[in-house]
This record gives structure tokens, sequence and C-alpha cells, in this order.
């Protein structure tokens, strides 16, 4: 099995801090009891400014673009595309005993 990890940030406009964090919250709870979801956690930080980030374990790409199919997930597309102030940044990041790496 490759896990796939991904970090992903969010930034919301001014003013639009509770939608975005109702929006991730909500899910959470579905997000979780996906079949192919490890870990998926929403985590905060206040200064300079509200910064929503997940962090995601899945087991797969497969447990990836089914969760992109879910419900849930467009629900909080939906939302959240209006309500920040630029695209999510998302990063997927590979364990990195399984990645062979060339040497320059």
């Amino acid at each position: 099995m490759v896990l796939i990890v991904i970090f992903a940030m969010f930034v919301p406009k001014p003013g639009r801090e509770q939608d975005v964090q109702r929006a991730l919250r909500a899910m959470l709870s579905p997000t979780r009891s996906e079949a192919g979801c490890l870990q998926f956690d929403l985590l905060v930080s206040v200064e300079p400014c509200t910064t929503f980030r997940l962090f995601e374990v899945f087991a797969s790409q497969q447990a990836i673009n089914e969760h992109r199919l879910t419900s849930h997930y467009r629900t909080y597309r939906d939302t959240v595309d209006t309500a920040l102030q630029a695209l999510p940044s998302v990063v997927v990041i590979l364990p990195v005993d399984i990645v062979a790496l060339t040497d320059p």
C-alpha cells in the first residue's frame, strides 16, 4: 500500500472565516468514515491571519478519487470556492522510503 499524504491550506477572505470553518468542519466526520481515509485533521492558525490547514492521509489515489466524488466534498467545494482569498494551496507528499530519488 502506498500512502498518500496531503497538506492543504485555506486562507479565507476577511469576514468569511466562519463560513470556511463550517464547510471544513462539516467534512471531518463523513471523510473520516470513508474506507480509504486513514487520517483527516483540521488545524487553524490565527497569526498573522486565520488560516485553516487539512492534514490528510489516504490509502491510495483511488481513495482520493472516490473522496472527491462524495456529496460532502462537493458541498465543501461549492462553499469555500467563493470564500477564499486564493485557491487552496495543496501539497501531495509520499513517504520517502517508497520514493526512489536520483542523485543530481
